[in-house]
């Protein structure tokens, strides 16, 4: 049987968590129309951290996209979809285009940690990579369940014992946003990368 590539491994992770995520938003609006007799669920809807005065004094203050809300203006209620399981693996040597070399470890789609040697000045190249696939001005349409190919979240870099680290939920976003990612820490100058589950740190989240 032939060994799995790289692309697999990232789909089945990706699939495992975009159809648990969809059947969440299904439940939850069948569940809305039982209750109120409406589907009345939001799904991606992307939100600023704190306002233009930046009182958390975040160093980037990048919006988040919210899982599913409900609710009223005055009352919204937030979902969070997180997935128990995820795919377990062999940790993988990928090569992407370039010659660039990954090691993937196990991971889940919408807490995907990464963490390279290199420093945390000008990122650049990694917020042009958000914004593409964040999608602020919601240019990318949604499917019938709401789901648009858009990440969702990505933390802030951090200087850890692995070196610079941050965690990124990918949210429905395709593994093309995977592999541009990987391909921009390359060019940002950043060395042995590394992806798995080994650190998080995410706004919305603690």
């Amino acid at each position: 049987m032939a060994q799995p590539t790289f692309v697999d491994l990232l789909s089945a992770v990706r699939s495992l968590y975009v159809d648990f995520y969809r059947a969440a938003v299904k439940d939850k609006r069948s569940f809305e129309i039982l209750r109120f007799k409406r589907p009345a669920v939001a799904v991606g809807v992307h939100v600023a951290i704190g306002d233009d005065s930046n009182p958390q004094d975040s160093r980037f203050n990048l919006p988040i996209r919210l899982d599913m809300m409900n609710g009223t203006a005055k009352e919204p209620k937030v979902y969070k979809v997180e997935h128990d399981k995820r795919v377990e693996f062999d940790p993988i040597a990928a090569s992407f285009p370039g010659g660039v070399t990954v090691m993937i470890e196990p991971f889940s789609w919408d807490a995907c940690d990464v963490a390279a040697e290199g420093d945390l000045d000008d990122w650049h190249l990694v917020l042009e990579w958000f914004e593409r696939w964040f999608d602020r001005a919601d240019r990318l349409h949604a499917d019938a369940d709401g789901l648009a190919l858009v990440i969702h979240e990505m933390s802030e870099p951090e200087a850890t014992k692995l070196g610079t680290a941050f965690t990124v939920d990918f949210g429905a976003a395709p593994i093309d946003a995977f592999v541009d990612l990987m391909l921009t820490l390359d060019r940002k100058g950043m060395k042995n990368i590394r992806v798995g589950t080994f650190y998080r740190r995410s706004p919305c989240l603690q």
